[in-house]
């Protein structure tokens, strides 16, 4: 499943197996690039996380979760992860800002999280195997790779993307559903817990009131020069450009 991946990561992979669990990665070096490497995990290596994307709040989620002591001297936004999990739960999504997908495994909860950013940047697709075990990526290339996933195509899933390129809905292949945008599953497999269901834990707010159309463009500059600031942390060099779009 990783190797079909390795056009998104080409630095590195990584694995955690355990019964009943098996997480793997494939790396892009962007922050931390000698010590973020994946999986991650916390002090006693209960908690193991596998991350794709960028956690732009790190520095200040770092510093509010509990005991947020690095298990070795590094800066990793996928650390931060781990302790915001440690301190908050599901909720730590809270405290999170970026484009994201995280899949996290707590072994003394028994349980697995995975969760995508607000407006769904990062891909991840997911699908049920015959025997209730979930498998999850960040394609359905990796998917692909699992034998026993039924191959039929939805056919009005097919009819959106060729009129339309529209992926939404149910996957137009390998039965494999796409996450929503803000969305995060939680399957427990301990006592009393059982399966997962998605859950939405963000929709786009509406306005509060209405604002005279100088102080929305006075918001609207403030708000694009904060967040690319934010987009500016990293330890490789940078790059931005405009896209005109295709006439």
């Amino acid at each position: 499943m990783t190797a079909a991946l390795v056009h998104r990561g080409p630095d590195g992979d990584g694995f955690h197996t355990e019964p009943g669990v098996g997480l793997g990665h494939r790396r892009l070096s962007i922050i931390d690039i000698a010590g973020g490497h994946q999986p991650m995990y916390n002090e006693d290596e209960s908690v193991v996380i596998v991350f794709n994307g960028g956690n732009l709040q790190f520095p200040g989620a770092a510093a509010e979760a509990r005991g947020a002591r690095p298990r070795v001297p590094h800066r990793s936004d996928t650390e931060a992860i781990v302790h915001a999990w440690e301190s908050w739960g599901p909720d730590c999504l809270q405290h999170l800002n970026g484009q994201f997908v995280i899949a996290l495994w707590d072994r003394n909860q028994k349980t697995l999280f995975l969760a995508r950013d607000r407006m769904g940047e990062k891909p991840l697709y997911y699908a049920r195997r015959s025997d209730g075990s979930l498998v999850f990526g960040s394609e359905l290339a990796a998917l692909a790779q699992v034998r026993d996933l039924p191959r039929q195509i939805c056919a009005a899933g097919g009819r959106r993307f060729l009129r339309a390129r529209l992926r939404a809905g149910p996957a137009y292949d390998l039965r494999g559903h796409p996450q929503a945008a803000g969305g995060r599953i939680t399957c427990c497999c301990g006592r009393g817990c059982h399966g997962g269901a998605a859950v939405v834990y963000w929709s786009a707010p509406t306005a509060s009131r209405p604002i005279e159309e100088g102080e929305a463009l006075q918001q609207l500059r403030a708000r694009l020069s904060a967040a690319t600031g934010q987009c500016l942390l990293s330890d490789v060099p940078l790059g931005a450009f405009l896209s005109g779009g295709r006439g």
